[in-house]
């Protein structure tokens, strides 16, 4: 394609825009309104990304806490403050409210010379499942069924005039289908027309056949504190994060499944072991239904592991 461009100098403002609300999107009233701070420019803090801030919401669906915890660390601290005015429905469980977790991402945008942008702005076609003519099925394993992951994926593809995918990129869904989903939509192909490269979205739904709720983070649920240790010849040269992806029968407090999703390939294996073995407290009474959650764990250089203090919900 040709190229439109300008003779001028001239830049378009950097823009901070909410990209999607992680666990709380059908709880949405307000969400906050952001302004790219001028004095960054095309100083080093310059970024083009994605930010997440976790929220803590209460039971008035007002944000007790935000804290940042990806993307440029310059760009947390102002989110986190304007995460503090986002308002959400109240979260109800047994006809209770209750406080949730979740996550807001801010996609981000520096500022840009008119001519740049311009040439580097696809046309955007909305959701484009229609037009395949060729949409493989995504994978589904049981290990993805036993981890109650479902619902639906949302995947941005970049596509040229003759319909091949030439980019992919997850923008929202459950991360265990994320893997799967880029595969599929990659392979995919649509009808040919006229025009330069555009971005569409390949949407995927995935339906359990697990009865499941989100439980939210599970640290501190349990009937007696687990213990986790790493093997001894694990070479750990800073701190890590890692978070463990469980599934747990809501009337017995039984582990089913538990899936650490980073770390070495030795250290997670120790630590799903541990998780498996882990008894928590019944969630309530009733159907026999599974909870599926987050358990948050810190590696110390050390080998030490800390199970990180109780989530919010």
């Amino acid at each position: 394609m040709t190229p439109v461009c300008g003779q001028n100098e001239e830049t378009v403002p950097g823009s901070i825009k909410v990209d999607r609300c992680h666990d709380c999107e059908d709880l949405i009233i307000k969400l906050p309104d952001v302004s790219y701070p001028a004095y960054v420019g095309y100083g080093p803090h310059t970024f083009e990304g994605e930010v997440g801030v976790q929220i803590v919401i209460d039971e008035n669906g007002d944000i007790k806490s935000a804290k940042g915890i990806s993307g440029h660390r310059y760009f947390r601290p102002m989110l986190e403050k304007a995460s503090l005015a986002a308002k959400f429905k109240r979260t109800i469980v047994d006809g209770k409210p209750v406080k949730k977790t979740a996550v807001i991402f801010y996609k981000i945008t520096p500022p840009k010379k008119e001519t740049e942008l311009v040439e580097r702005t696809p046309k955007h076609l909305g959701i484009i499942n229609g037009r395949a003519t060729s949409l493989p099925k995504p994978a589904y394993t049981r290990d993805m069924e036993n981890l109650c992951a479902n619902g639906k994926v949302e995947i941005e593809v970049l596509i040229n005039e003759k319909g091949n995918v030439l980019d992919a990129k997850a923008i929202s869904g459950d991360e265990l289908l994320h893997e799967t989903s880029l595969a599929a939509a990659k392979k995919a192909k649509f009808r040919p027309y006229i025009g330069p490269e555009s971005k569409g979205l390949v949407v995927f739904n995935f339906p359990s056949k697990l009865q499941c709720i989100d439980g939210g983070v599970l640290n501190g649920r349990w009937r007696d504190n687990p213990k986790f240790e790493i093997p001894p010849h694990a070479e750990i040269e800073e701190e890590l994060d890692i978070d463990i992806r469980m599934t747990v029968e809501l009337v017995t407090g039984r582990v089913t499944a538990a899936k650490a999703i980073s770390g070495p390939l030795t250290v997670r294996t120790a630590l799903e072991k541990t998780a498996m073995q882990v008894k928590f407290s019944s969630f309530y009474h009733g159907a026999s239904l599974h909870v599926k959650g987050i358990l948050k764990l810190k590696i110390k250089p050390d080998g030490s592991v800390v199970i990180l203090q109780r989530g919010p919900n």
